[in-house]
């Protein structure tokens, strides 16, 4: 129990104002609670704010908003996947005809002589490799709109993976056709399995050659849909 002592007054305790560091004492109101203030004015911290985030881009003016053709916004810079404020979204296609479209992609792995020859032998320890690589670049052509954030999922009617070995070079080239009848292309499931593929040749021969590069992941060729018909001028240039 606290005794009083003669002739000392125990001094009143007030809590530490937030906004100034200093003792400071809360302004008792008859309103519901608010915001609370410190007897110098000062609100406290965060008193009065919004606390909901704003949108993402928010600051730009709205004249940065453009419509495409279909009434759909787009970024000044015309990217579909991003609309006037630069947030990112999946485009609508709704409204886009079904048509046919086919895409052609490919995939280089660069190796040493020795392991372009165990792969062509049949003689990795693993397996058949390009019957391997095969099977998993179909797989991922199938699977592009799980794993590419803004891509549609889309019903692949047919999925072709050819390999060319050029012994000169120590590479097995990935060439990946994919094939749909939608409302938007098919570049993004070409590349995928060209990508799956040719990682599926290095996880296949890693044992043997950690070395082994994949380059030169690239569309070759597009067709259908509004944008047209796209060919790679090197691509032209061999035919």
């Amino acid at each position: 129990m606290i005794r009083a002592v003669p002739g000392v007054t125990r001094p009143r305790v007030r809590p530490p104002c937030p906004r100034r560091g200093g003792r400071g004492r809360w302004v008792p109101r008859a309103t519901p609670p608010g915001p609370r203030e410190c007897e110098s004015g000062d609100r406290a911290p965060g008193a009065g704010q919004d606390v909901r985030e704003s949108p993402a881009g928010a600051h730009r003016d709205t004249e940065d908003v453009v419509m495409s053709g279909s009434g759909e916004e787009k970024s000044p810079e015309g990217l579909t996947h991003l609309d006037g404020r630069g947030r990112a979204r999946m485009v609508d296609v709704s409204g886009k005809p079904v048509t046919v479209r086919e895409a052609l992609a490919r995939a280089r792995v660069t190796m040493k002589p020795s392991t372009l020859r165990l792969i062509v032998s049949g003689e990795v320890e693993k397996g058949d490799v390009l019957a391997v690589a095969r099977v998993a670049g179909i797989m991922a052509a199938k699977k592009a709109g799980e794993l590419i954030p803004m891509c549609h999922p889309i019903a692949v009617t047919s999925v072709q993976i050819d390999f060319q070995v050029d012994e000169s070079e120590s590479s097995i080239t990935v060439l990946v056709t994919v094939r749909t009848r939608d409302r938007t292309g098919v570049e993004m499931e070409a590349l995928t399995g060209a990508a799956v593929a040719a990682l599926t040749i290095y996880d296949m021969c890693k044992a043997v050659d950690r070395s082994m590069t994949v380059t030169d992941l690239q569309l070759l060729r597009k067709e259908g849909g509004r944008s047209g018909t796209f060919v790679r001028e090197e691509e032209d240039d061999q035919r």
